[in-house]
C-alpha cells in the first residue's frame, strides 16, 4: 500500500500564497512564482500546474486532532500537482504517476540546532540509521537508493541539503528530489520535495530541476 508523506513528527507545513507571474510579452506565462506567507522564500512553479491552497492543503498536512491543529498554527503549506486528475491524496502520497510537489515553511522555537541529517531524514527515511529504524518499526519501503547528496550555504546564516534518492513502491520506481534549508537562527524551517514516478522524473527532469533549484530563501 502507498504511504503519505506527512503523518507523525511530519505533519508540519506551510501555506504559501501566489506572489506573481513571469510574462513574455502577451504570451500566455510559462512559471509562476509562489511566495511565502511572510515574504521570506520562494519558488518557481509551471504555470500548468495545479495549486492547493492552504485551507484545502492543512486538512491533510496536519489533520483535525489537538496536535494537528496545534501544529498547524506554526506552519503554513501548499502543494502543486501536475496530474490529469489533481488531487491532495496524490501530491501526499509516496507513489505518484505525475509530478507532484510539496512546499512547507515551519516556525521553529530554536532551541535545538538541526543538523543535515536530521533535514535529510524529514520527510523519508534517507540516512543507514534512519532506514534501519524504520524497518525496524515495520515500515515497508524498500530498494532504497542514493542519486545525490549536496550540503548547501547559500549564505547569510542559510545552510541545508539537496538530495535525490529513489524507493521502490510497490512495483514502481519512484524518485524524490527533497531540498531542505534552516535560517541561520534555527529558527525556520524551508522544505521542497518534488517527486513522481522515475520514468515520469526523466520526463519532466527540465521543469522538476528548475523547481527546486529555485527555492531561495532570504535569512
Amino acid at each position: 500500500m502507498a504511504g503519505r508523506l506527512v503523518s507523525g513528527v511530519l505533519r508540519t507545513g506551510v501555506a504559501l500564497g501566489l506572489a506573481g507571474t513571469l510574462l513574455a510579452g502577451c504570451s500566455a506565462p510559462e512559471f509562476s512564482y509562489v511566495a511565502s506567507g511572510d515574504s521570506t522564500s520562494f519558488i518557481r512553479v509551471p504555470s500548468g500546474w495545479t495549486q492547493f491552497r492552504e485551507a484545502v492543503f492543512e486538512a491533510a498536512a496536519f489533520g483535525d486532532d489537538t496536535e494537528g491543529q496545534q501544529l498547524a498554527q506554526s506552519a503554513w503549506t501548499v502543494g502543486f500537482d501536475a496530474s490529469a486528475s489533481p488531487a491532495v491524496e496524490h501530491v501526499m502520497s509516496i507513489s505518484a504517476s505525475a509530478p507532484a510537489v510539496y512546499f512547507q515553511v515551519r516556525e521553529l522555537n530554536g532551541s535545538t540546532a538541526i543538523t543535515d541529517d536530521m533535514m535529510r531524514d524529514l520527510l523519508l527515511p534517507v540516512t543507514e540509521q534512519a532506514r534501519l529504524t524504520a524497518a525496524s518499526q515495520g515500515r515497508l519501503l524498500t530498494g532504497f537508493q542514493l542519486v545525490s547528496d549536496q550540503s548547501l550555504d547559500p549564505g547569510d546564516g542559510v545552510h541545508g541539503v539537496h538530495t535525490t534518492f529513489t524507493y521502490l513502491i510497490g512495483s514502481t520506481v519512484q524518485t524524490f528530489d527533497q531540498k531542505v534549508l534552516v535560517n541561520g537562527d534555527d529558527t525556520k524551517l524551508y522544505t521542497l520535495l518534488a517527486h513522481c514516478s522515475a520514468q515520469c522524473f526523466t520526463t519532466h527532469a527540465d521543469d522538476l530541476d528548475d523547481l527546486v533549484g529555485s527555492l531561495t530563501v532570504r535569512s
